[in-house]
Formats: C-alpha cells, structure tokens, sequence
C-alpha cells in the first residue's frame, strides 16, 4: 500500500471515530469546513466547475 493512502485511512479513520488526529499529522492542521454551511459552498464549486467544463465542451466541439 503506498504512504498516501495509508496517511489517508488514517487521518479518515481519526475523523470518523472522533478520535484525535496522531501527532505526525498536527503540524499540518485541518481546516474548518464549517459544517452543511461548507458542504454547500463545496458543492456548489464543484457543480459550477462541471457546468464551465460542459460548456467549454460543447463550444469547442462545434
């Protein structure tokens, strides 16, 4: 298994069990996401990326 995928299991096992982050990974620091306020903005990124990338897609396809 590579290094950044076992990094990632667990810091995503950490944060599912409340559990705290293991003293390697403290020097990085999460960022806030602001609860359902940032899984909005989020989303609305990633939709609004899509629609650019439809769009560029059809007027380069003409």
């Amino acid at each position: 298994m590579a290094p950044t995928t076992v990094a990632g299991e667990v810091l995503a096992d950490a944060i599912a069990r409340s559990i705290p982050i293991p003293d390697g990974f403290r020097k990085f620091g999460l960022t806030r996401t602001f609860g359902l306020a940032g899984l909005v903005a989020a989303q609305m990124t990633y939709t609004a990326c899509q629609a650019r990338d439809a769009f560029d897609a059809l007027r380069l396809n003409k």
